[in-house]
Parts: C-alpha cells; sequence; structure tokens
C-alpha cells in the first residue's frame, strides 16, 4: 500500500491591506493542485484565523484546500517551493500549509445489530460496527 501525505494550503481571501483577493488567483491555486496530482479538494467556508508577526498582529479570512498525495521526498520539495511562491502570489508574510500521514479508510467487514422498540416503539436503533 502506498503511503500517502495530506497537504493543507491555507490561502487568504483578502490581502494584508484589506482588500479582497480575487478569486482567480485562489481558481489557480486549485487547478495547480489539480493539474499536478489528479485532483483536489477545496472548501467554502470561511476560516478565521489570528497570527502576529513581529509587533503586528494580522487577522485572516481564509479558504483550505487540500490534497493526499503519496508520501516521497518529491512532494515535500514541491509544497517547500510552492509555498515561497504563494507568498510572492498573495502579498503575504506567510502562507500556512500543514502537512500529516493519511490512510484511505477501507472497512474489511460491517456488521449492524437493529435493537426492537427503542423509544418510540415506532422506532429501531441501529448500531453499525466496523472492524479494520
Amino acid at each position: 500500500m502506498i503511503r500517502l501525505r495530506r497537504f493543507e494550503v491555507f490561502l487568504p481571501l483578502r490581502f494584508n491591506d484589506g482588500q479582497r483577493v480575487p478569486e482567480d488567483l485562489a481558481a489557480e491555486v486549485f487547478l495547480d493542485l489539480r493539474d499536478r496530482f489528479g485532483g483536489a479538494s477545496c472548501e467554502t467556508q470561511v476560516i478565521r484565523g489570528v497570527w502576529r508577526h513581529g509587533e503586528t498582529i494580522f487577522r485572516d479570512d481564509l479558504t483550505r484546500m487540500f490534497v493526499d498525495v503519496p508520501d516521497t521526498s518529491e512532494n515535500l520539495e514541491f509544497f517547500g517551493q510552492y509555498k515561497e511562491r504563494l507568498k510572492e502570489r498573495f502579498k503575504q508574510v506567510e502562507i500556512w500549509i500543514t502537512t500529516y500521514q493519511s490512510k484511505p479508510f477501507k472497512a474489511r467487514r460491517l456488521s449492524v445489530t437493529v435493537t426492537p422498540g427503542f423509544p418510540p416503539s415506532s422506532r429501531r436503533c441501529f448500531e453499525i460496527h466496523f472492524q479494520a
């Protein structure tokens, strides 16, 4: 089985001066990731962050894009270099990228237990058990 690593890229929705980041900048990142790795995911919710750089406190509205890729030194190197390009593209002091090993979930056996008479009596309670 191939070992996988998830990379999560947090992109700002506003530049540090408060102006909105054009949507096409984030779309370019999404397409970059999709084209390089064959797929990518993103969230539409706004992630709010606060961080300090020296004596300045920044407040960010962010979006998160992520990919699960083979855990190779080549991919680690790519994201290290890509981060620097993103800092320039988004005019940021920092771009936050997290990474961790990921493992796809595979259930080998599924059993379902039905308990009749769960109040109210017209409903049933289901217990689902997965064995990996």
